[in-house]
């Protein structure tokens, strides 16, 4: 137990449900120490285009940790405009969440775009700057932890702004980086963009990639095996294990960052139609969120089950670009990459060690896979645990970081 010399208080930032994956363990972490947390689900939860999942709302109400999402807009400046924003929102957030309202007459009204309408209206850099303001104080140290500070997102940006020498910003950065650029024209130059104080990094290309003056390589807690017992308290596992059909789950990447769009849309069509196979397909959080599948694919498309869930209660995994893969490395499952459909402008770094068995060229190979797949076959997803456990125990890292960190 972390025995701390001064009063600290931490807070996460979270854009969207991609920053909410990546953050949840580290906000669990420091509630494990006793240090009080406070979680903010930012831009993308208060226009609704995404909504918090199940799992991680019932382990933050279990790890006390206090969260605030329509309640940044009660306070500050243009007080009226925002708690008339707040007013509108919490209806158009229980029509969205409500069973009994059909999802095609909330798509008609387009009910998810009015709060981005409304947001439009308020001054978003007021109101990132406000939030900071309501949780700063001057009686305790305070951290704040984001994956990327970004200026693009204004909420996000206002609000780290005003906390940049008044607290210390910590990034975790947005998944492990698994692939480099092949084309070096397309690298992001840094000299105008804000940087955290600390940077925690999955792997030694992610550290490359920051440009924060302290950068640590801890491995990626959200794919710690803690983190994972921990979700697992929370799964949803199918009762029965007799299945007659090889369980085929697809995590699939939307357009921009699929090499081959119409011949992995073929492929999908040709999968869903096998006899052998129960097919699911999780589309990209957030950039497929707005995506209608075609018709033969609307059974096996799911946007409701946690990434969790869906890697639990499958056999196999296919992938051509996802970081969500390493949910599968975790829970050992069967892994097939799908070259044929992959960018081809991208380097993957554990390609080069990666068994031979795993990659997939064409579509023969894949049903063939497919069809000689055993529960008991061994499976060998050592080039991808490198990528997320480089300097060991990701758990153990991120907590003595935050011991030493806080005790000095």
């Amino acid at each position: 137990m972390l025995a701390m010399t001064k009063k600290i208080k931490v807070i996460f930032y979270a854009y969207s449900v991609n920053a909410l994956d990546h953050l949840a363990p580290y906000a669990v972490l420091c509630s494990k120490k006793n240090i009080p947390c406070t979680f903010i689900y930012g831009e993308d939860f208060f226009t609704n285009k995404v909504i918090a999942k199940k799992n991680i709302v019932k382990i933050f109400d279990d790890y006390n940790i206090q969260t605030y999402k329509s309640e940044i807009f009660k306070f500050g400046k243009k007080r009226f405009v925002q708690f008339l924003f707040c007013r509108i929102w919490l209806l158009i957030n229980r029509l969205v969440e409500t069973k009994y309202f059909p999802d095609g007459i909330k798509t008609f009204f387009k009910i998810k775009k009015i709060s981005n309408k409304f947001l439009s209206i308020i001054d978003s850099n007021l109101i990132g700057k406000n939030l900071a303001l309501k949780l700063l104080d001057d009686t305790s140290t305070t951290l704040i932890f984001v994956d990327h500070w970004e200026k693009g997102r204004k909420v996000l940006n206002s609000f780290l702004t005003e906390m940049q020498r008044k607290a210390k910003i910590i990034g975790t950065g947005h998944g492990p980086v698994h692939f480099t650029s092949k084309d070096t024209s397309t690298i992001k130059t840094h000299s105008s963009l804000p940087y955290e104080d600390v940077f925690l990094a999955s792997n030694i290309w992610q550290a490359n990639e920051n440009i924060a003056h302290k950068k640590i390589i801890t491995g990626n807690l959200r794919y710690s095996n803690y983190w994972s017992s921990i979700l697992n308290k929370y799964i949803k596992k199918n009762k029965s294990n007799n299945f007659k059909n090889k369980r085929v789950l697809v995590l699939a990447s939307p357009k921009h960052h699929t090499g081959d769009w119409n011949r992995m849309m073929r492929l999908m069509e040709k999968l869903v139609s096998k006899n052998n196979i129960d097919l699911k397909i999780v589309p990209h959080v957030r950039g497929m969120s707005s995506m209608k599948p075609p018709k033969i694919l609307r059974d096996a498309w799911d946007e409701k089950t946690t990434l969790v869930d869906a890697v639990e209660n499958t056999d196999l995994v296919l992938f051509w670009r996802s970081s969500g893969i390493f949910e599968a490395v975790l829970k050992d499952k069967e892994i097939l990459f799908l070259s044929f459909v992959a960018q081809k402008n991208i380097n993957f770094v554990w390609l080069e060690n990666a068994p031979r068995d795993i990659i997939i060229n064409e579509e023969i190979e894949l049903f063939k896979a497919i069809d000689n797949y055993s529960k008991n076959s061994h499976k060998n997803n050592d080039c991808f645990k490198k990528v997320i456990w480089p300097e060991g125990d990701p758990w153990n890292n991120v907590s003595n970081f935050l011991d030493k960190f806080l005790n000095d």
